[in-house]
């Protein structure tokens, strides 16, 4: 099992830098997220983001008691957040929701609830949005910055070349030896972010846990110019 690295809050608590969004895909047959989430868990993701309009908490309730009966983890070893809509705008509506999925996941707690903004840059991200001015008030603030699913959404924004298939990024990836999507998640991870990810198979998220490397800092720095530069053509 891989260790995921903790990234400290400013109220003192940890939280993995590494998660597992469980949107189900539609296209993929109805077991395949118990499949993925009973894998990731083996692996060692321990931060699990899931929210009411994704219509599967009582089967991942059910992996997650599982796992605990026999042992595999225990609860206080998971972070499990809620996403609620943004039409939830009053006390008793949140208090219905939260207390829906504690009900369906068959849990005593929620480590954190969260309302979904629909704008693009408050949840969603891709990497050619790079929001720099947003990151670093938010680090003057002490507040961490969270990204959803930062490969698998090109066709937000079609006029954007997958980051992947940079050239650049590509040639980076190459001098440490690792995958573009290794490169992006690790320059993730150096800045402090945190990320939800949402991945096919195994095979992917194998890729995508082994990142125990270390991006130099003009790499940084040329990844970072590269982002901006994309982002206001």
């Amino acid at each position: 099992m891989s260790s995921i690295s903790l990234i400290s809050l400013n109220n003192g608590s940890y939280i993995p830098f590494l998660g597992m969004a469980l949107w189900q895909d539609p296209n993929h047959p109805e077991n395949n997220i118990k499949h993925l989430l009973n894998e990731a868990i083996e692996l060692g993701i321990r931060y699990f983001d899931f929210s009411h309009f994704y219509e599967n908490e009582i089967k991942i309730g059910e992996i997650i008691k599982e796992k605990i009966k026999k042992g595999v983890l225990k609860r206080k070893d998971l972070f499990i957040s809620l996403k609620l809509k943004k039409s939830v705008q009053n006390i008793e509506l949140m208090e219905y929701g939260v207390k829906k999925a504690l009900n369906n996941l068959q849990l005593d707690y929620l480590d954190l609830v969260y309302i979904e903004m629909e704008d693009f840059d408050e949840l969603d991200y891709h990497p050619y949005m790079d929001q720099l001015n947003i990151q670093s008030d938010l680090n003057i603030r002490t507040i961490q910055l969270g990204l959803r699913n930062p490969f698998k959404q090109p066709w937000i924004f079609s006029r954007f070349t997958n980051i992947l298939k940079n050239t650049n990024i590509q040639e980076i990836a190459q001098r440490y030896k690792r995958t573009p999507s290794q490169l992006m998640l690790r320059y993730y991870y150096q800045k402090s972010n945190i990320v939800l990810i949402k991945f096919d198979d195994l095979k992917e998220l194998k890729e995508y846990m082994d990142i125990m490397f270390y991006v130099a800092a003009e790499d940084m720095c040329m990844i970072k110019s590269l982002l901006k530069q994309q982002a206001n053509t």
